[in-house]
């Protein structure tokens, strides 16, 4: 099994792996694109494991290149002290960092609720989303709005 490391920017990525035995291999530059993702895809193999530290385009990506890995681990930025505190920071050496911390099974996740998750659910109101708790008012619970006390102030 091979833990790999992407670390996304807005246009470019970069790509590390850690092999079985531990040795760590830089994969390359990957385009965040449509076509960047799938050639990216197609080196994947269904036992590798994937991190991806998390941003804003974060979740789409592991969403594509989910059905080509075994499992997508999605990092926390901030919990992810050995990239945050590293002196020198290039994206080739923040994606090994995350395939090793990944191969390490020492990588920070970021919880994402998904569906079927005990009390776990959005529903949508004209002001937002809102998180859903267990009691009446959602399917699964009562309604919490995220908007938080600015939606109140309207």
């Amino acid at each position: 099994m091979r833990s790999i490391g992407l670390d996304l920017g807005r246009h470019t990525g970069e790509a590390a792996l850690v092999e079985a035995s531990g040795r760590a291999v830089r994969l390359g530059p990957v385009e965040v694109s449509v076509a960047g993702l799938a050639a990216f895809a197609a080196l994947l193999r269904p036992d590798d494991r994937l991190a991806l530290e998390a941003s804003s385009n974060t979740w789409a990506i592991a969403e594509r290149l989910a059905p080509h890995v075994a499992q997508v681990v999605v990092s926390n930025p901030l919990r992810t002290r050995a990239i945050a505190q590293a002196k020198t920071r290039t994206d080739e050496i923040d994606a090994r960092t995350l395939a090793e911390l990944l191969a390490a099974d020492y990588l920070p996740e970021v919880w994402q609720a998904r569906p079927g998750d005990p009390g776990a659910c959005v529903a949508w109101s004209p002001s937002g989303p809102a998180w859903c708790a267990p009691g009446p008012g959602c399917a699964t619970g009562s309604r919490r709005s995220s908007a938080g006390s600015s939606a109140r102030a309207r």
